[in-house]
């Protein structure tokens, strides 16, 4: 009768170190590759969180600087002008934009309809709506109630930019406004003498991402400007 024995094979020192570096390659391969998409998935996040803040600053100036009062509104709590400030709760040397907007219905009464506005950057570089109730509700006894919103972070500049159109005669369309003292189509000031609206506004910033500062503008028209485009034939 035969009988098989089974014999023991040892493994070699050479063959643990040629498995051992085989494990350590699939393993810093692996690393490697999670490492990457680990990157890739917090640029997207950075992407999208930052597409999501340009968004929102883009629909919300949409939401009110199209809605400003105009000077001949029977409410007469027109208000439409820039300022420079030399600091203290804005950004010294900025500009900022103080303008009445209709707000619309709001849960509180004092910020429904029309509103008091200003848009500016603070000392932290956040670009700011204020609102106040319009001064025509005032409490002439005690402080007036203030709303401050954060739109975006990380803005180095604010500017505003004035359109206003060729005088043309616009007597036929009922408007007779009075003509502005502006050389240039595009002015970077507007004055409370003025007392009338823009055509169009353009709201220009500088957001710094990173190391890196890139320019965002946002254009809107002003609906209820007296000064309308006329375009010749």
């Amino acid at each position: 009768m035969n009988i098989k024995t089974a014999s023991r094979r040892h493994m070699t020192l050479l063959e643990v170190m040629i498995a051992m570096g085989l494990a350590v390659m699939v393993l810093t391969t692996l690393t490697y590759f999670y490492s990457d998409i680990d990157s890739l998935n917090r640029e997207m996040e950075r992407i999208q969180k930052e597409s999501f803040h340009n968004l929102y600053v883009e629909n919300r100036l949409s939401m009110i600087l199209p809605r400003a009062v105009s000077e001949r509104d029977s409410k007469k709590d027109f208000y439409f002008f820039t300022s420079t400030t030399p600091g203290g709760f804005f950004k010294a040397g900025s500009t900022n934009l103080v303008f009445t907007f209709d707000n619309g219905v709001m849960l509180d009464k004092d910020f429904s309809n029309h509103v008091l506005a200003r848009l500016y950057l603070d000392p932290q570089n956040r670009l700011c709506l204020a609102t106040w109730p319009s001064p025509k509700r005032w409490n002439p006894v005690g402080l007036t109630s203030m709303k401050k919103e954060v739109l975006l972070e990380n803005v180095e500049q604010l500017q505003f930019s004035f359109y206003v159109p060729p005088e043309k005669d616009r007597s036929k369309w009922g408007v007779a406004s009075k003509p502005l003292e502006i050389k240039g189509p595009w002015v970077n000031e507007w004055r409370s003498e003025y007392k009338q609206l823009p055509t169009l506004i353009k709201v220009e910033l500088v957001k710094k991402v990173g190391k890196e500062e890139k320019p965002m503008t946002f254009a809107f028209s002003l609906p209820n400007a007296e000064k309308f485009i006329i375009y010749s034939r």
